[in-house]
C-alpha cells in the first residue's frame, strides 16, 4: 500500500535484493500499485518479485507500460489469484507460516476488480479491506458479510477514507464512494464490545479529521474501535 515509501534493503540478500516475500494488490487505483515502479531495471532492477493478482489485475500490468516491461525485463512476476483462494505463504500445507486469501468487494473497478484480503498467522489473523464502496455489498461478491468476517479474526484494518460526506466542498464525494467513519461506528455498534475493538480504521484521505482532531480520535475510541497508527506493527 506504501510501496512509493519503501526503499530499505536488508543487509545479507542476495544481490541486493530486497527481502520481500511476496506482494498483494489490492486494486488499479493509483496510490494502490504505483509503488511497482521501484522494482523497475533503473530502479532497484529486482528479480522476479512475487506480486499477487486477480485476472483483471493481472490484465491491467500485463497491457500497460512501464508495467509490462517490468514483466517482460523479469523485474516482476505475477501470481495469479482467485477470490476466496488461499495462498500459502512461506512453506505449503500444513506446514505453511502464513496465508492470504483474497476477497472481491465492491468498489470502482474502472481498471480493475478490487480485493480485500483475509491474513492468517500462526497465532493470529487479519482482515484487510482498505477501499470499498459499501459494506451492503459484501456479502453478494466476498460471500460473507463484513459483521461475520469481523468475528472471526483477530484484528480488522478498514477502509475510513472519509470521517463524514461533507470532507469534499465542490464535490459530489458520491462519485468517490467510501463508508463514513461515521456510518461505519453506526453500523458496528451492534457488534460486541470484544469485537467493536478489532476494528483499526486506516486509509485516511487528507480531509479526515482524524488526522489531526484529538477529540474526534478520541470519540472513536470511545464508541469502542481503533484508529490505525503510521508505524504501527499487528504480529501474527
Amino acid at each position: 500500500h506504501n510501496l512509493d515509501k519503501w526503499s530499505f534493503v536488508p543487509k545479507g540478500t542476495p544481490n541486493g535484493q530486497p527481502g520481500i516475500t511476496g506482494i498483494f494488490l489490492t486494486h488499479a487505483h493509483e496510490g494502490h500499485y504505483t509503488g511497482l515502479i521501484n522494482f523497475s531495471r533503473p530502479m532497484m532492477n529486482t528479480q522476479n518479485i512475487p506480486v499477487y493478482v486477480l485476472p483483471r489485475m493481472k490484465h491491467f500490468l500485463e497491457n500497460n507500460a512501464p508495467w509490462n516491461l517490468m514483466i517482460e525485463h523479469g523485474n516482476l512476476s505475477l501470481q495469479p489469484l482467485c477470490s476466496g483462494v488461499p495462498v500459502a505463504i512461506n512453506g505449503r500445507g500444513n506446514d505453511a507460516q502464513m496465508s492470504v486469501t483474497p476477497l472481491v468487494v465492491p468498489h470502482r473497478g474502472e481498471l480493475s476488480e478490487t480485493a480485500g484480503f483475509l491474513i492468517h498467522g500462526p497465532s493470529r489473523s487479519v482482515l484487510y479491506i482498505p477501499d470499498v464502496d459499501s459494506w451492503d455489498g459484501m456479502e453478494s461478491l466476498a460471500g460473507e458479510k463484513i459483521e461475520d468476517l469481523i468475528q472471526k479474526v483477530d484484528a480488522a484494518f478498514l477502509d475510513a477514507t472519509f470521517f463524514d460526506a461533507g470532507e469534499l466542498p465542490g464535490r459530489d464525494w458520491r462519485d468517490v464512494p467510501h463508508p463514513t467513519v461515521s456510518a461505519s461506528m453506526e453500523r458496528f455498534s451492534r457488534l460486541k464490545p470484544e469485537d467493536r475493538s478489532k476494528i483499526f480504521f486506516i486509509h485516511l484521505n487528507h480531509t479526515n479529521k482524524l488526522l489531526w482532531d484529538a477529540s474526534a480520535v478520541q470519540k472513536v475510541k470511545q464508541s469502542g474501535f481503533n484508529v490505525a497508527e503510521e508505524g504501527q506493527k499487528f504480529y501474527l
